[in-house]
């Protein structure tokens, strides 16, 4: 039983880490969760992929096999290792260890994030300012204010949307 405090100390400082710094905590898709990542997303071999706080590569690695080039940003610096390691093999794959809101996103044809609350209403933003018409936004979590709704999909709890700009 000493490893129940632990993992809820461990918890508990994740948990403020995520709280003090409005970031969302690393949290590994699940393969159900990538099949309804990847239908939204509909990304075609002409298509650049962008994956907003990309974690471990996972979306990525499902990703590229349709995208003609996936972008990953990661603030987390082990993430980034992990997920470099994980695609080193992949060619269309490319992980950037920086902040989201420092991409330029006028290129990108699909934006995949999985992101906390105050993270994605400065998202949205980002994306009306900078995104080219007809690009898709595949959100997970959370809803946008403002972009339409084109289609959502439920996993349990979770909600995965798909907008267009």
């Amino acid at each position: 039983m000493l490893w129940a405090p632990l993992v809820l100390g461990v918890s508990l400082a994740l948990f403020y880490y995520m709280l003090k710094n409005r970031l969302a905590i690393f949290w590994p898709s699940t393969g159900r969760m990538l099949d309804m990542i990847e239908k939204l997303a509909d990304a075609k071999k002409t298509d650049v992929v962008c994956d907003l706080g990309s974690g471990d590569g996972r979306v990525l690695e499902r990703l590229s096999k349709k995208a003609k080039k996936c972008v990953g940003v990661e603030h987390n610096k082990f993430l980034v290792s992990k997920s470099r390691k994980r695609l080193q093999n992949l060619k269309n794959v490319e992980i950037v260890h920086g902040n989201i809101f420092d991409q330029n996103l006028r290129k990108i044809d699909v934006i995949v994030a999985y992101l906390s609350r105050p993270v994605t209403g400065r998202l949205e933003k980002k994306i009306i300012d900078e995104c080219k018409k007809g690009a898709r936004v595949v959100l997970v979590g959370y809803r946008f204010k403002r972009l339409k709704l084109v289609k959502e999909l439920k996993f349990g709890w979770m909600r995965i949307n798909l907008y267009h700009v």
